[in-house]
């Protein structure tokens, strides 16, 4: 080797020893750069990229959690309020102005007393018109309804009470009154309203089939004194008083009032006989 190309060599390691040495550090997000050289722009934008749609893809998680729990609850709780509908096919028939509902045969008898305008007989009969349904078609029991008028005065004008009650027992010889019950109920009108006219009662009684001369029983209040005096004999019975007096609803079994509160007493009531 030439003296020459010695000393290239030798300017050559010189050089690269005196060059600078350069870390490239990782880049985080919202610190672009760093000690050393700046990353690119596109570098920078990339990681701003994955760490937006991180969160995005963990709020979007999220979000889809929420909605899977309030539906859960809902059909919880739509379980819990709505029980499944019974179609109605047991006997109906008249004593005064009481529908008696169910065969002669059965063994426990339950008396209810309901005014048509009582939001606590419409909620009486959403938790329990299923169950006594289905025990009236299977001969379990039979029951008394007492359409009374207590509350006549809490629609304007006054007298709804009386004329739903008159169309309920009309609804016996129509051969509809287990759908006009259930309806009469489930479509209350608000207490201070004028309640449902006899138009309304009428179209009811024809969109449920209603057969006979229904339409002229409701307009002319055919039972509208028998529902009256059944609402006097209800008041005037002591055993039927509570602390504040007689309200609805009221249920007897066996001569006793029954505690509705108590989800289990149509079952322990039929289990007695």
């Amino acid at each position: 080797m030439g003296g020459a190309e010695r000393g290239d060599r030798k300017r050559r390691r010189d050089a690269m020893a005196e060059a600078p040495t350069t870390v490239m550090r990782p880049v985080q997000p919202g610190r672009p750069g760093g000690p050393g050289v700046n990353p690119s722009r596109g570098q920078v934008a990339a990681v701003q990229r994955r760490w937006t749609g991180g969160r995005i893809a963990v709020v979007a998680a999220l979000a889809a959690l929420a909605v899977v729990v309030v539906v859960t609850v809902i059909v919880t709780l739509s379980g819990r309020t709505s029980p499944a509908a019974v179609a109605a096919s047991y006997p109906v028939r008249l004593d005064g102005a009481v529908v008696v509902a169910g065969q002669p045969t059965a063994r426990t008898t339950v008396d209810v007393y309901e005014d048509y305008l009582c939001p606590a007989c419409a909620k009486f009969e959403q938790d329990n018109g299923a169950e006594i349904t289905q025990a009236l078609n299977d001969g379990q029991i039979q029951v008394r309804y007492h359409g009374v008028a207590i509350l006549s005065n809490a629609s304007k004008p006054p007298g709804y009470s009386e004329r739903a009650g008159n169309a309920a027992v009309c609804s016996v010889d129509a051969k509809i009154f287990p759908s006009f019950h259930e309806r009469l109920f489930a479509d209350q009108p608000s207490e201070g309203g004028p309640g449902k006219s006899d138009d309304e009662l009428v179209a009811l009684g024809r969109e449920l089939g209603a057969q006979g001369d229904f339409e002229n029983c409701v307009r002319s209040g055919k039972h509208t004194e028998a529902v009256v005096a059944e609402t006097k004999r209800a008041v005037g019975n002591a055993a039927l008083r509570g602390p504040r007096g007689f309200g609805t609803p009221t249920v007897v079994v066996g001569g006793e009032k029954v505690d509705i509160s108590n989800s289990d007493w149509l079952r322990e009531a039929i289990q007695r006989g």
